[in-house]
């Protein structure tokens, strides 16, 4: 028989299951103390004695409660409940970017107004030591205002997964693990960069990066596959400088991927400042990217100078 829903939890009134994962229930919740709507995510009694998760589950909450960022989901606190780690978050109405991803792929300008707000709140999470290690599109959303959010810090499951029996694989979040997740390997930044390159290739192709009909093959593919990055290219018409970025995210080798989220942040802000300037030119019907190119529109600004000069000399 399944487990009937709690409807109270110490102060917080339950009043809508919003979803569940691997790492538990969240709920829509009315704080009676504070008098506000929250989420509540109830982790479940077998993870919460997991001394090891539940240190590090409770280390990056705590890093993350300290910190304000228009692109990170609010952490209030965390309590415990019937053996259960109740966290307290903050309540956004929202569409998460797996849902939008059901659409289809997006434009290269379309892509950058989601990944430049994501790489943001990642950057100021990593600046303060703060690794994510399960970035995938579920956890990323859209607040009702536009604003893009990462949620579900400290939920990762790396470092548990061989101890804890009962955990069912998601196969959705498979397809976004760094290949130091896979190896057994600490999670740096630099494996969350590699979940962004996952993430970034089906926000531009509408397709995963890695596939595969159970687990095993997923992170087979991760480890050996080498990803078509011409054919993505020439299937999407994405620019140049979005392939080579997408390169960068994916190297198998974390010392060829980019430095620091700062330094993707920096080339995401010139992508899309190129992007926005490229708009204003397109009267001209061609985007100058060969050297020919530049010389017949070079000679054509040159002509311009000229007729002009030649008619406001005329008497």
């Amino acid at each position: 028989m399944e487990e009937a829903s709690p409807e109270h939890i110490l102060q917080f009134v339950l009043s809508e299951k919003l979803g569940e994962s691997t790492v538990g229930e969240v709920y829509q919740a009315w704080d009676t103390t504070m008098e506000r709507i929250v989420a509540l995510r109830l982790i479940p009694s077998e993870l919460n004695s997991n001394r090891t998760f539940r240190t590090q589950c409770l280390s990056t909450l705590r890093g993350v409660a300290g910190i304000a960022h228009p692109n990170i989901g609010g952490v209030f606190g965390a309590t415990e409940e019937n053996e259960k780690l109740v966290v307290v978050l903050e309540y956004i109405p929202c569409t998460t970017l797996k849902e939008i991803l059901s659409s289809g792929s997006f434009d290269n300008a379309k892509f950058l107004n989601i990944a430049i707000p994501i790489v943001r709140g990642l950057n100021h999470a990593h600046e303060r030591g703060i690794v994510h290690g399960n970035l995938r599109p579920s956890n990323i959303v859209i607040a009702e205002d536009g604003v893009v959010k990462l949620m579900d810090f400290g939920l990762s499951l790396h470092l548990v997964e061989q101890d804890i029996s009962s955990i069912e694989t998601d196969l959705r979040a498979v397809r976004y693990r760094s290949i130091e997740h896979i190896l057994g390997r600490d999670i740096t930044p630099l494996s969350d960069l590699f979940s962004v390159g996952a993430i970034f290739w089906e926000l531009l192709s509408g397709k995963s990066a890695f596939a595969g009909n159970s687990a095993q093959e997923i992170e087979d593919a991760i480890l050996q596959s080498q990803l078509d990055f011409t054919q993505l290219r020439t299937e999407y018409n994405l620019p140049g400088d979005t392939i080579l970025m997408l390169k960068n995210l994916l190297a198998k080798n974390p010392e060829d991927r980019f430095s620091s989220t700062s330094e993707l942040l920096i080339t995401l802000e010139e992508m899309q400042s190129f992007e926005e300037g490229n708009s204003t030119r397109q009267f001209f019907q061609v985007r100058p990217s060969t050297p020919r190119q530049y010389l017949l529109l070079s000679l054509l600004a040159v002509l311009m100078v000229i007729f002009w000069l030649v008619i406001t000399t005329v008497d």
